[in-house]
């Protein structure tokens, strides 16, 4: 990108323990509204996504504020600690994170100061315990996954017993803190498969609080014809039977903000 002039770049925002500098929420969604108005965006089709600390950024604005984006899938960073108590919820999440990951570990790593109880310190989150606050957020009644996949690249829990609507997804791979090239591609194919299973509309609660379970409502997403093979890598395809067990179908790369309205 290009510098701006007065402004020195750094980092996003949002950590509990430090000071806020901006309101890094007004600004993503002011960028949003510009995509939508500029090129024709469907807001029911525009993902969140980051990588490391852009993956924190879209962490905590999910929390904060579920219902700005249809969907979030951070790479490779979640919450900080203090993790936050709770979410507003439900949302759609698709974390991922490299099994060997030693800049953004699984556990968290510390920054600043000797031990994580030492005044001051400055410590990333643990990628399991944010799990369990998503986990909440969706009102998912197990703590176990419903459903493992080991084949292929990623290894991938899937929580399906939650609020209709939600989705929560954790998907590891055999690498450090990368993006892997087969990342897109999970990306698209998980919304997808999203889009092809329930409304686009989500029930929402006040924060902390879960929203009760409701039955899917009538705006449901009807794919065109040339979009449909994509949704076999999808949840409902698999469920449906529409494609044989192990195959994959590719979606299109356009996995941020989705193609515009009126279009296939």
């Amino acid at each position: 990108g290009l510098a701006r002039e007065g402004r020195n770049g750094g980092s996003w925002s949002f950590h509990p323990g430090l000071p806020n500098r901006r309101d890094e929420i007004a600004f993503i969604t002011a960028v949003r509204d510009d995509l939508i108005a500029s090129h024709d965006i469907d807001p029911d089709r525009s993902i969140l996504s980051g990588f490391s600390i852009g993956g924190s950024m879209a962490a905590y604005l999910a929390c904060a504020a579920p219902d700005s984006f249809a969907a979030y899938a951070p790479l490779g960073g979640n919450f900080w600690r203090p993790h936050p108590e709770s979410c507003a919820g439900p949302v759609r999440m698709l974390h991922t994170h490299g099994w060997t990951d030693g800049t953004v570990p699984l556990e968290g790593r510390i920054l600043r100061g000797n031990s994580v109880d030492d005044e001051g310190a400055l410590v990333q989150g643990d990628i399991y315990h944010a799990l369990s606050i998503w986990r909440a957020a969706n009102g998912c009644t197990q703590l176990k996954a419903d459903r493992f996949v080991t084949e292929g690249f990623f290894l991938r829990r899937i929580w399906e017993r939650c609020t209709p609507g939600s989705a929560l997804e954790f998907a590891l791979f055999p690498g450090g803190h990368v993006i892997p090239p087969e990342w897109p591609t999970l990306v698209v194919d998980w919304f997808e498969g999203l889009e092809a299973e329930w409304p686009l509309t989500l029930p929402r609660s006040a924060p902390g609080a879960v929203a009760a379970p409701t039955a899917p409502s009538s705006r449901h997403v009807t794919l065109p014809p040339s979009r449909q093979p994509a949704v076999c890598a999808g949840l409902a395809a698999r469920r449906a039977a529409q494609c044989p067990r192990g195959g994959r179908r590719y979606g299109r790369s356009q996995a941020w903000t989705g193609p515009a309205r009126g279009r296939s």
